[in-house]
């Protein structure tokens, strides 16, 4: 799909590959990192042997950290956080292996009322570093305009 397209029956895929579904952003999150970090022990992530810490990480924070070419991505994110209710400190967790390279991070999103929201707890691992990515693609008459999948969707 074509998502620098115009036709608005692509807005509602457009956002799958932004914002909350940007993988990225969640390792800016850690700049955010305030007060102190815990190392909570060792951990294997994918048969990978890694340092569990835990840290608070504080958005704001995080944006006025972020290098130039990411803080409007970035600043869209938190504003969606924000936009849902959620506070934009979130308890970190990252796993760190010995290369220094980040196996898997995950945060807890808590709602600004306590008193009657919840809490969302969100992970992800990376994994397959330095690997070639490899995808087909489609010829184009095996394209399809989004206009004609609409009743399908």
């Amino acid at each position: 799909m074509d998502l620098s397209s115009s036709d608005p029956a692509v807005d509602q895929f457009r956002s799958l590959s932004t914002g909350q579904n940007n993988a990225s952003l969640l390792l800016y999150f850690l700049l955010g990192g305030s007060g102190k970090v815990r190392e909570v022990g060792s951990e294997e992530v994918d048969g990978v042997s890694t340092t569990h810490y835990a840290l608070t990480a504080d958005l704001d924070r995080a944006l006025a950290q972020a290098p130039a070419e990411v803080v409007d991505a970035l600043q869209a994110n938190i504003e969606e956080i924000e936009a849902g209710g959620v506070q934009t400190k979130l308890d970190a967790d990252v796993w760190v292996d010995d290369e220094g390279l980040i196996r898997r991070v995950g945060y807890v999103y808590r709602l600004f009322d306590a008193g009657g929201g919840g809490q969302m707890i969100a992970t992800v691992t990376f994994s397959g570093f330095g690997e070639p990515i490899e995808f087909e693609v489609p010829d184009r008459d095996e394209i399809v305009p989004v206009t004609e999948l609409q009743g399908e969707l």
